[in-house]
């Protein structure tokens, strides 16, 4: 929030920030300090981390700029559907509806891991890649460990760990975003942009404080480029000591 509120231009950092408290929420319920049954912890935990989840990966789509279609309500209205299913089948096949919400998260997890990846390479951006790896490793973590038995304080401490390197990654993608934003900008001051007033008889141009100056200097400045002086064939002719 207080990222949200130093770059106002952004925009999905509120949508991890409720994420986030969501998936704490998820983990406090999963913990089973609260008095209430296990089952009823369990479904409190799996909707807490589902919307999280889900907000989470909302946040990172929006964070790159991108508009939502007709087909990302689609196939969120599918996964709710899915989920709400296994979470009604949840007590009569306790194991069916957990393999289902499992692969479900992995999905999510591995899709939208896999998306950020892809950009990352591209953009050679380090959050990105950082978070993009995490949630794919944490989508392969939910595949493999739904088959493997593991120790449960283990296994809730690596979930831990793979939502705290995500949330570096995503903190490092705002990183990037103010440094790509600053080379932007640094390179369209670098630019000359616009009609550049010049004299038509010794071709001095004049800047915004009407000042004059000679046109190597100025382009110099302003821009990337170096002169180097020589004579083209006409001007020699022109002016070759023979003549």
């Amino acid at each position: 929030l207080v990222l949200r509120k130093i770059n106002k231009d952004e925009t999905g950092l509120e949508y991890w920030s409720v994420a986030f408290f969501l998936n704490s929420m998820g983990f406090v319920f999963w913990a089973g300090a609260i008095p209430i049954s296990p089952r009823a912890f369990y479904i409190l935990g799996e909707l807490s981390h589902a919307a999280g989840f889900i907000l989470l990966v909302a946040g990172a789509y929006r964070f790159g700029a991108h508009q939502y279609k007709l087909w990302h309500l689609i196939v969120l209205c599918s996964l709710l559907a899915v989920w709400g299913l296994a979470l009604a089948m949840f007590r009569t096949h306790a194991i069916i509806a957990g393999l289902v919400l499992r692969g479900l998260r992995a999905f999510l997890f591995l899709l939208a891991g896999s998306m950020l990846v892809i950009k990352g390479r591209k953009e050679k951006a380090i959050g990105t890649n950082l978070a993009g790896g995490s949630l794919m490793v944490w989508g392969s973590f939910v595949v493999v460990f739904s088959f493997i038995r593991i120790n449960i304080n283990l296994f809730q401490g690596l979930l831990v760990g793979f939502h705290i390197l995500s949330a570096f990654g995503m903190v490092a993608m705002i990183m990037d975003s103010i440094r790509i934003r600053a080379e932007t900008s640094q390179k369209q001051l670098e630019t000359l942009q616009g009609i550049l007033p010049i004299c038509a008889y010794c071709k001095k141009i004049r800047d915004d404080q009407n000042k004059w100056h000679v046109l190597e200097s100025y382009i110099e400045k302003r821009s990337e480029a170096e002169f180097s002086h020589g004579i083209c064939p006409e001007c020699f002719d022109k002016h070759r000591p023979d003549k």
